[in-house]
C-alpha cells in the first residue's frame, strides 16, 4: 500500500498481565495497543475516542460519512477499487462503526497477512480519502434506507430513545438526518474523516494466532508511525439520573410502541451489569409468556449512553395489550420478589454458556481490549465473563434492579401512528 516503511515509533512503556497472557505497550505516539495471542484468525479491534468526536463540531451526518469511508477505504495512492482487490486477494475483511461515544475500526486477516492487516489500519488512519463513486453511493442509499426503516414501529421507537440518550453526549453520535445527509459535501466527509484520524486517542486490541514479538514489532511499525494524540483517557458517563418521559406521534408507522426502562450503572461496574443482565434474561421470558400478540423483548444494554452508563429495559410493540404498566410491574417484581431459583438456573446457565464460548474468540478479545482502559475495565474481570453468572444469587439481582428502579433514572417512550385530520 505504500512505497517505503513508514517511520516506526518506539515502544515506550510494556507491562504483561501473566495469567491471560495479555502484554499491554505504550507507543511513543500516544496510541496503547494490547496483545493476546490464541488460536484463531487474526483480529485488529482499534478504538477511536475524544478528539473531534467530542468537540461538538462534528455532525452526526459528517461523522457516518466518514465512518462508511473507514469501511470502504480508499487512500491517495490506491483507489477504492484497487484497494478492495489487494483486500480481497489476501481475504482480509475491514469494517467500521459508529458507537455510542466512539469509532470502531475492525479488520480481520489470516496470521500469514498480518503485516498486510497492520499496513491497512495505518494507511486508514494516516492516509484515507473518500472515493468519490463509494461516497456518492452511500449518500444517495442511505437517506432512503434511514426513510424505510422509520416506517417500521420498532426502528421509529429505537430511533427516539436514542435520541433522547444522546442529548447529554456530542451531538456528533445523535441519529442522523436523511435531508442532511443528501446535502453532504464529499468535502465534509473527508474534512471529518482527517480530523477524527488526527486527533482522537487510540486503543487498540489485537489478538489470534500471532507471536506477542511480531505483533508488537508490527504495532510499532505501523501504528506507532501514525500522528501524534492525546492519551486515552476514562470514559465518564454524560448522563446522571434524569427521567425522560416522551410521547410521539409519526406520521408512517402502524403501530404502537412501548420501550419502559431505567438507567443503570457505569459498564466497568461489572458485578452490577452482569444481575441486571441476568434480571434482563427473567424479564423477556416473563414478558413473552404474558404478551401473546406483537414483539416482545427484555434486555440490558450495558453501554447506551455516552460514557457507558447501562438501561435495563422492556419493550413492546404492535401489542394490544397496557405495556407500558406491565414492564413497570415486572420490573418492580424483580426488585421485591426477585427472579424465582428456576429462573435465576436458567438464565446463569444460559450467560455461562455464552461466557464461556466467547473467551475462545479472538474477535471477542481484540474488541473488548480495544476499550478496556477507556471502560475502566479489569483483565480479571474480563476473564470471568463466563463463571461469573453462576455465582449471582436472588439477592443480587433483587439489589441490582433495586438500585436503578426509581423515577429520576425512569425512560418512558411511546410511539404511535400519527391520526390524519
Amino acid at each position: 500500500m505504500a512505497t517505503d516503511a513508514p517511520a516506526a515509533g518506539k515502544i515506550t512503556t510494556i507491562r504483561q498481565h501473566v495469567s491471560s497472557g495479555v502484554w499491554s505497550i505504550t507507543l511513543s505516539n500516544g496510541v496503547l495497543a494490547h496483545h493476546r495471542e490464541m488460536e484463531g484468525k487474526l483480529e485488529l479491534a482499534i478504538t477511536l475516542s475524544g478528539g473531534a468526536l467530542q468537540e461538538g463540531q462534528l455532525s452526526s451526518e459528517a461523522l457516518r460519512a466518514a465512518v462508511h469511508a473507514m469501511g470502504e477505504p480508499a487512500t491517495r495512492r490506491l483507489d477504492h477499487a484497487a484497494l478492495t482487490k489487494i483486500l480481497r486477494d489476501a481475504d482480509i475483511r475491514v469494517e467500521a462503526m459508529v458507537g455510542v461515544d466512539s469509532v470502531s475500526l475492525r479488520i480481520s486477516a489470516e496470521p500469514s497477512h498480518a503485516e498486510l492487516a497492520f499496513e491497512l489500519a495505518h494507511a486508514v488512519l494516516s492516509d484515507a480519502v473518500v472515493d468519490r463513486e463509494v461516497f456518492e453511493r452511500w449518500r444517495k442509499l442511505t437517506p432512503w434506507e434511514l426513510r424505510e426503516k422509520a416506517k417500521w414501529t420498532g426502528e421509529a421507537l429505537q430511533r427516539r430513545v436514542g435520541m433522547e440518550l444522546a442529548r447529554d453526549g456530542s451531538p456528533a453520535f445523535a441519529p442522523p438526518d436523511p435531508d442532511r445527509i443528501t446535502g453532504l459535501a464529499v468535502e465534509q466527509a473527508e474534512s471529518a474523516l482527517r480530523e477524527i484520524a488526527r486527533t482522537c486517542a487510540i486503543e487498540v486490541g489485537i489478538a489470534g494466532d500471532l507471536r506477542r514479538a511480531v505483533a508488537l514489532d508490527l504495532a510499532a511499525t505501523y501504528l506507532g508511525a501514525i500522528s501524534q494524540r492525546p492519551a486515552v483517557q476514562l470514559a465518564r458517563p454524560a448522563r446522571e439520573a434524569q427521567a425522560i418521559e416522551i410521547s410521539a406521534k409519526m406520521p408512517d408507522i402502524n403501530g404502537l410502541g412501548v420501550f419502559v426502562g431505567f438507567l443503570g450503572p457505569p459498564l466497568f461496574e461489572l458485578d452490577e451489569a452482569r444481575a441486571l443482565r441476568l434480571a434482563a434474561d427473567v424479564l423477556d421470558e416473563r414478558l413473552i409468556a404474558q404478551i401473546p400478540d406483537g414483539e416482545v423483548a427484555g434486555r440490558y444494554e450495558p453501554r447506551a449512553t455516552a460514557g457507558g452508563r447501562g438501561v435495563l429495559y422492556g419493550v413492546v410493540i404492535g401489542s394490544s395489550v397496557d405495556a407500558m404498566g406491565l414492564i413497570r410491574e415486572e420490573i418492580e417484581r424483580l426488585a421485591i420478589e426477585g427472579p424465582s431459583e428456576e429462573e435465576l438456573e436458567q438464565a446463569g446457565r444460559e450467560r455461562y454458556r455464552r461466557g464461556r464460548e466467547i473467551l475462545d474468540r479472538p474477535r471477542y478479545w481484540a474488541g473488548v481490549l480495544s476499550d478496556q482502559t477507556r471502560l475502566g475495565l479489569e483483565i480479571d474481570e474480563i476473564r470471568r465473563a463466563g463463571r461469573a453468572y453462576i455465582r449471582i444469587g436472588i439477592e443480587d439481582v433483587q439489589r441490582s434492579v433495586g438500585r436503578v428502579l426509581s423515577d429520576d433514572r425512569a425512560i418512558r417512550v411511546t410511539v404511535s401512528p400519527q391520526e390524519d385530520e
